[in-house]
């Protein structure tokens, strides 16, 4: 399997209960998952190296784009997508760590905060800020635990859930 379809299958399996994928009611929540885990694999970075994890890490310019890619998706993926450019915009490059998935055989062992302290390595290494969206508090206290904080106001998705926007800064 590839590293691709290996990212694919540990997302379906770790988000299957996700209140925001859910939400998106997507017959095949793979067709979600998969063109960002083909971005991560080309232009990002796809973490796969701990056995029932994921993470995806997108490089972001930071500037909401004109004409948002948005238009031809289905209505609740376009009103996830938009309020994530809205919440975002005009914060300077930057990585979007779009998501971090542990398989529900893997969880209550750390890996997933193994994972994320990796990945936030490299962002200081390179000195690049990094932005998620939690999609449950109990998420948000992981990531506030790894130096993420809070930032501006929740994003509520049309008769959805809510997320909680979140920074990290590398230290100067």
């Amino acid at each position: 399997m590839s590293a691709v379809e290996t990212a694919v299958a540990r997302l379906v399996a770790s988000f299957a209960e996700d209140l925001v994928v859910q939400w998106l009611d997507l017959p095949r929540p793979e067709d979600l998952f998969r063109p960002l885990a083909q971005e991560a694999s080309s232009v990002g970075r796809l973490d796969l190296d701990l056995p029932g994890t994921v993470a995806l890490w997108l490089p972001d310019s930071g500037e909401r784009a004109t004409e948002p890619p948005s238009a031809r998706l289905p209505r609740r993926l376009r009103s996830y997508v938009d309020a994530m450019m809205a919440a975002h915009s005009g914060r300077g490059p930057h990585v979007h760590l779009q998501f971090v998935g542990v398989t529900p055989d893997h969880r209550g062992r750390g890996l997933g905060g193994r994972l994320l302290t990796r990945g936030l390595a490299r962002a200081r290494a390179s000195g690049t800020p990094v932005r998620l969206e939690a999609s449950t508090p109990r998420s948000a206290l992981l990531y506030a635990r790894h130096g993420f904080v809070r930032t501006g106001a929740d994003i509520r998705l049309p008769e959805g859930p809510t997320l909680i926007p979140m920074w990290w800064h590398p230290a100067p």
